[in-house]
């Protein structure tokens, strides 16, 4: 059988280009792929030339190049911007959004925000606070989503697009967790929500992970599916935060797809 490709597979596959000749989504996936590694290298306690060969790969490539693709993937004229979904999503469904003329916005948080101007920003719904790792712009703060607290303030809404892909496959499930915890409480009626964007291959092309798979993770953490999309690319999610979620957070990971070309994609429980 053959071998799935991992992470230091394709960063030494792509170190032998050089990083000035990547762009776009190969631009993003290799600086990805290099946090990946570097974080692999950590964790395993490899040899600190490992580690800062790696760093200088980063280096090279330069965070504002990697903003810049990032800030193009999301220009709406391209089609890259996730939240206009979303916009049309939450004004289809009346438990989520109210046409009374005095409601004030919703006060949502965009985790890895790359633009300010984005649909999810101008459509007059939402009060948007934009956090990433790395911050492009004055108004997005620079915030790892896992140290903020639920004193800072809990959200009707969190639009969380293109992160659980690129974060360590140990961190996923934290980051769902902590997302249930800045949102408001659940509810029934009116519930908050958590829209999801994943690249489809990670739902489509899995060993570990279909649709069913994902929706009865997000189960545990309070969230029910309500609206879904899936293109070739990119799969979109909303789900409502309707119950409580489990103080039992453990599932197994189990084949549900084989085949050489499969990615390996999963959310490992908490306990993993």
């Amino acid at each position: 059988m053959r071998r799935p490709v991992s992470v230091k597979d394709r960063v030494a596959k792509q170190k032998q280009a050089h990083p000035k000749g990547l762009k776009g989504n190969k631009l993003i996936r290799h600086y990805h792929n290099l946090l990946k590694e570097k974080a692999r290298l950590t964790a395993t306690q490899a040899p600190v030339q490992q580690i800062q060969d790696v760093e200088q790969q980063l280096e090279a490539i330069g965070i504002d190049a990697y903003q810049k693709a990032s800030q193009n993937g999301q220009n709406s004229q391209k089609g890259g911007d996730s939240s206009k979904i979303l916009v049309e999503w939450i004004r289809a469904d009346p438990s989520f959004y109210s046409k009374h003329p005095n409601d004030r916005p919703q006060q949502m948080l965009e985790i890895g925000s790359v633009s300010v101007d984005n649909k999810c920003s101008t459509c007059g719904l939402f009060s948007v606070t934009r956090i990433d790792l790395h911050s492009s712009h004055p108004l997005i703060q620079e915030q790892d989503v896992l140290t903020r607290s639920p004193k800072q303030g809990q959200f009707h809404g969190i639009s969380c697009s293109l992160v659980l892909n690129f974060a360590p496959p140990n961190l996923r499930a934290q980051i769902l967790w902590k997302c249930s915890q800045l949102l408001l409480p659940p509810n029934s009626t009116h519930p908050p929500w958590f829209f999801l964007v994943l690249p489809a291959p990670c739902v489509t092309n899995s060993r570990y992970m279909d649709g069913a798979t994902l929706h009865s993770i997000l189960h545990h953490f309070g969230f029910t599916l309500r609206y879904s999309s899936i293109s070739k690319k990119i799969a979109y999610y909303l789900y409502a935060y309707d119950h409580p979620c489990s103080t039992n957070l453990s599932w197994k990971k189990k084949i549900v797809h084989d085949g050489p070309s499969r990615n390996n994609f999963f959310i490992p429980c908490l306990s993993s």
